[in-house]
């Protein structure tokens, strides 16, 4: 991530407790195709890592590989995947969403306009449209405030427990919000995220 480095230099020098959880070293990851970081973000939905990467595993049992061509051509096996029957029809969705829409270049595209495309899946909300934007476009400002791990560690070490700070901090990380929240995640979960 280009703009890692600087990104840390800059909360340092703004964030005093950021110093105190932070890790200098590059906790992002987006070298999965768009299809793999959204089928891993649907999986996640609502649920503890652990049992996430549970899910995870088992799915690679039954498609081998997370693509979506091996999902458009085994469609019915999406009915054998270990997640909700509602996850189930987001999964069943995003394959024919993605299929028919193959020339997509996300990559290029703004969050806002990946969130006016990816919204109209069902299934898929703007948590999971966060998902990606940081796992598969390395958006550079994404701070989720939804996510469970992230408002844990974010009370904890800030000591803010009703939150009334969290407006101001989010003005305060930018534009760089997703290395805090990457930082955070790493806090709660002892490693990295990666979807």
């Amino acid at each position: 991530m280009k703009y890692w480095s600087k990104g840390i230099d800059h909360l340092d020098k703004i964030d005093k407790i950021f110093k105190n959880y932070r890790t200098k070293k590059v906790l992002l990851n987006t070298d999965k195709t768009a299809f793999h970081v959204l089928f891993n973000s649907v999986c996640s939905q609502q649920i503890s890592t652990t049992a996430a990467n549970s899910i995870q595993l088992k799915s690679k049992l039954i498609f081998k590989k997370i693509i979506l061509s091996n999902f458009v051509s085994n469609v019915s096996k999406i009915e054998n995947l270990p997640i909700t029957k509602n996850k189930k029809k987001c999964i069943f969705s995003l394959v024919k969403y993605l299929n028919d829409h193959k020339n997509i270049r996300f990559k290029l595209m703004s969050d806002q306009e990946v969130y006016d495309h990816l919204i109209n899946i069902f299934g898929i909300g703007p948590w999971t449209i966060q998902m990606f934007n940081i796992f598969y476009k390395g958006s550079q400002d994404i701070i989720p405030i939804k996510d469970l791990g992230f408002i844990n560690s974010y009370k904890k070490l800030y000591k803010d427990p009703f939150l009334n700070n969290l407006d101001s901090n989010i003005l305060l990380w930018k534009p760089y919000g997703t290395i805090v929240t990457m930082n955070l995640w790493l806090v709660y979960d002892g490693k990295p995220l990666d979807f």
